[in-house]
């Protein structure tokens, strides 16, 4: 599961983690922008951004390092992140950030683990940009009962497509199924 640092993801269970990257990153910058010249905090960006540089890279790397070489190089990774997350720090946004580390460390750097696996979130933000700008565009929901059917129905029209099926169409077929019937069809299958 791929998600930024919404502390209502830190209940789901699954397999692995990994917390997104540019989430960190845009925290940082934007505190770098206010405090860019404060000793402390150029210490700690510098090392944050450092361990990312680091895991980027040696993430393309991967096919050409033996795998020893590879678990070690990552472990080193782990290590600089568990450090940057137990250190104690003076500055207020370096110590909020460092909370962070020591949270979600070891969710940061599972991209590493797997080939499938991106440091970042962006799909999943793409996946629900139609319906963040449907409800932007139609002014919000006025009530939770809207709120809940709209999330709803953007869960089904975007699980549809995502499956390869045409919504209208199936969501025709399956009300017209429930008119005949009164049971109301499961979701189809990814389509072959």
């Amino acid at each position: 599961m791929i998600t930024d640092f919404w502390s209502p993801y830190d209940v789901v269970v699954c397999a692995d983690k990994q917390k997104c990257w540019p989430h960190l990153l845009r925290d940082a910058a934007a505190v770098s922008e206010k405090h860019g010249d404060h000793p402390e905090w150029k210490s700690f960006s510098r090392r944050l951004v450092g361990v990312y540089r680091d895991a980027k890279k040696l993430q393309t790397q991967r096919p050409s390092i033996c795998e020893a070489d590879y678990d070690s190089a990552v472990g080193r990774l782990e290590q600089r992140l568990a450090k940057l997350g137990s250190e104690s720090w003076d500055h207020a946004d370096a110590n909020r950030l460092s909370k962070r580390m020591a949270k979600y460390g070891s969710e940061l750097l599972t991209f590493l683990w797997y080939d499938d696996v991106p440091s970042d979130n962006n799909a999943g933000e793409r996946a629900i940009r139609p319906a963040v700008m449907i409800r932007k565009n139609s002014y919000c929901n006025h009530s939770d009962r809207g709120a809940l059917t709209q999330s709803v129905l953007m869960s089904v029209l975007r699980t549809l497509r995502v499956r390869g099926h045409q919504p209208l169409d199936t969501i025709l077929g399956a009300l017209a199924s429930y008119a005949k019937t009164g049971v109301m069809p499961p979701l189809p299958q990814k389509a072959e």
